[in-house]
Formats: structure tokens, C-alpha cells, sequence
């Protein structure tokens, strides 16, 4: 093999393997346990869920509040990675703070299709906060990711390198 073609091959490789890109994958939710908390107008002290521990399954919302006639919130995780909220028919409240802790979580690991509500504050807490009031319904949904294990571009050029060395190695000696 030529010093030239084996510099195009090498090339070549580092160029390919430098190239990959991570692609989101939704979070599998199925049978996860989530912890919620929900705080109305700053008192952190009264969690308001019916229930503070929750096992996601479709289609039942993990999470509700009711609040007389006037209010409706929840919280639901589907299995397939995504969280939904809602508050309806209106948000008379000036604050609505809703927290999600599970291990399951991977930190900044969401998108947002709509809405801004949500972000993690921790490693594996899901906080959003809503400032209201509002006199129209709230919802927003947001698409939790799996961790995406991606090499290094740097490590997969060594591999290239090494691999391109090795058939150098065996062109020459045949």
C-alpha cells in the first residue's frame, strides 16, 4: 500500500467516525416509581397530590389534585417517555409548583414540544413551575429521553487508526 492511499484511507476513517451523532431516545417509563409533590402559591409545607408515590401505567394520570369545583390538576407519565400536565379549567393561582423525583430520570435529558415550564433541577428531579393566574386551560408536554451512550469521536479515530494499522500490517506481509 502506497504512503499516499494509506493516508487517504486513514483520513477516510477519522472522517467517518468523527461523523456520528446522538439521536434522543424516548425514556421506557414502564412500571418506574415517581415520587411527585405539588405546591400551591409558595407553601412548600402541604404536598397536594392524592397521592405522593406513583407506578406509571398507561392511561390512568400518576398524579391529581382537585380542588373543589373550581380546579383540576395532573400529571401523567406514559410509558413511552412522555409527561403531560394540565391545569384546567383555569389556574387561579399565582404559583403552581409541581416536583418529579425517580431514578429513571437523566438530567436535561427532554424535549419540548410546547410550552417551558419544566426543567431538572437535580439529577433526577423534574421541577416545573407555572406563574398564574390563567384564565384559559394549561397544558404541556414534554418528551423524557434515555441516556444515549455515544463514544467519543476522538476514541472512535483511535479505533480506526489501530484498525487501518493492523490491515496495513497484514497487506504488507502477503
Amino acid at each position: 500500500m502506497t504512503p499516499t492511499r494509506l493516508f487517504k484511507t486513514i483520513l477516510l476513517a477519522l472522517i467517518l467516525t468523527s461523523a456520528t451523532t446522538a439521536h434522543a431516545i424516548p425514556l421506557n417509563l414502564s412500571g418506574v416509581e415517581i415520587q411527585g409533590e405539588l405546591f400551591i402559591n409558595g407553601n412548600t409545607v402541604d404536598n397536594r397530590w392524592d397521592s405522593v408515590k406513583a407506578t406509571v401505567s398507561d392511561p390512568t394520570p400518576e398524579f391529581t389534585y382537585t380542588g373543589g369545583a373550581l380546579i383540576t390538576i395532573t400529571a401523567n407519565f406514559t410509558t413511552t417517555g412522555s409527561f403531560q400536565g394540565m391545569i384546567s379549567p383555569t389556574d387561579p393561582f399565582a404559583t403552581v409548583q409541581m416536583n418529579f423525583t425517580s431514578s429513571a430520570f437523566v438530567p436535561g435529558g427532554f424535549t419540548i414540544p410546547m410550552g417551558g415550564f419544566c426543567g431538572f433541577g437535580s439529577t433526577t428531579t423534574l421541577s416545573c413551575t407555572i406563574a398564574g393566574p390563567f384564565t384559559i386551560p394549561v397544558n404541556f408536554v414534554y418528551i423524557l429521553n434515555a441516556p444515549v451512550s455515544v463514544p467519543e469521536p476522538a476514541s472512535l479515530s483511535l479505533l480506526a487508526l489501530g484498525l487501518v494499522g493492523i490491515i496495513a500490517r497484514v497487506r504488507k506481509r502477503a
